[in-house]
């Protein structure tokens, strides 16, 4: 998933042409948006970043790549680590 902070988005309207730009790279992406946080999600089978955004501006708005949230990884308890001994 790529996702995209378009600030300038404002209505129904900017999602269908942010959409059919986007369609029009790749039919097959699949692309969720979310008006009020200004965000558009993008699945696709082989665009790239750099593409999305592309396709994204050339519809008149201005896409700020999203860097993923990297998950925490927490640990109940103590770990137990054997490291082989040479």
């Amino acid at each position: 998933m790529i996702a995209f902070r378009v600030m300038d988005m404002f209505s129904c309207r900017s999602m269908g042409a942010i959409t059919k730009s986007v369609k029009a790279l790749d039919h097959d992406a699949t692309v969720r948006v979310d008006i009020a946080r200004h965000w558009v999600e993008i699945e696709s089978g082989w665009a790239q970043a750099s593409e999305l955004s592309d396709a994204i501006g050339q519809a008149g708005f201005t896409p700020e790549p999203v860097r993923p949230a990297i998950p925490k990884i927490s640990f109940a308890g103590d770990v137990d680590v054997f490291l082989p001994i040479d």
